[in-house]
C-alpha cells in the first residue's frame, strides 16, 4: 500500500466487479424475454418457444401462451391478451383463476404503455368511455420498463399462475482478492453460479409485435 498504490484502484476495480456481475444478471434473465418466441436457444419442457401457441398438454391437446396474430402494443390487443389470459385451463381443461399481473415492455414503448394504461379515458379517442385498463386495476403490479430487452415491440404479461418464471442461485455473487507471490501486484475475483428458466408458460402470455 506504499504511495496509495492500490487503495483507490481497488475500490474502483471492486465497484466495476460488482456493475459487471450485476449486469451479467439483468442480461441473463432478459435472454428468456429476448429469445420468447424462439426454439433456438430456449425452450420450456414441451419443447415449444417460451410464448407459443402449440404448448402440449400433458393429457393431450395444445395450448397458447401467445397472442394470435401477433399485434403492437394498443389497448385492443392488451385487452385480447388478457381475456386470452382468464381463459386459461389446466393440462386438464380446468378453466383456474389465473389473471394478468403486470405488463413488460422495452424502453422504447414506455411512454406509449404509460398512456394507454394510467390515460383516466380511452387512449387516443374521442369517446367518452372509461379506460377500462385503469379502472379494472388490470396490472396490479404496475408497468415494468427491462432496459436489456433488445427488440422494441415484443411485449409481455406476468400473471399469477405459480411456479412460473424462475431463477435459482447455486452460488450468490463472491468477491476475493489475494496478492501476487511475485510481484505483490493485488488481484481480486468475482464468481457466481445461476440459472433462469419457466416451469409453466402459463405464468407469461406474450406478443411479438411486429
Amino acid at each position: 500500500l506504499k504511495f496509495n498504490l492500490y487503495a483507490q484502484v481497488a475500490e474502483r476495480r471492486a465497484k466495476a466487479n460488482a456493475f459487471s456481475m450485476n449486469q451479467t444478471t439483468e442480461n441473463v434473465a432478459a435472454f428468456l424475454y429476448n429469445n420468447a418466441f424462439s426454439t433456438t436457444y430456449f425452450t420450456t419442457a414441451d419443447s415449444a418457444a417460451l410464448c407459443s401457441t402449440v404448448h402440449v398438454n400433458t393429457t393431450g391437446g395444445t395450448y397458447s401462451n401467445a397472442l394470435s396474430p401477433a399485434a403492437d402494443l394498443a389497448e385492443a390487443s392488451i385487452e385480447d391478451l388478457c381475456i386470452q389470459i382468464m381463459g386459461t385451463q389446466t393440462d386438464r381443461g380446468l378453466l383456474v383463476n389465473i389473471m394478468p399481473q403486470s405488463l413488460h415492455i422495452a424502453r422504447q414503448e414506455w411512454f406509449n404503455a404509460n398512456r394507454i394504461y394510467k390515460s383516466v379515458l380511452q387512449s387516443d379517442s374521442a369517446s367518452n368511455n372509461i379506460n377500462v385498463l385503469k379502472a379494472t386495476n388490470a396490472f396490479p403490479k404496475g408497468i415494468k420498463m427491462n432496459h436489456y430487452f433488445t427488440a422494441a415491440h415484443p411485449w409481455f404479461i406476468r400473471t399469477n399462475c405459480p411456479n412460473g418464471m424462475q431463477m435459482f442461485w447455486a452460488e450468490r455473487p463472491n468477491l476475493s482478492q489475494d496478492n501476487d507471490y511475485d510481484t505483490k501486484n493485488a488481484k481480486a475475483s468475482s464468481y457466481m453460479m445461476f440459472s433462469v428458466g419457466c416451469t409453466d408458460p402459463r405464468s407469461i402470455a406474450g406478443s411479438n409485435g411486429p
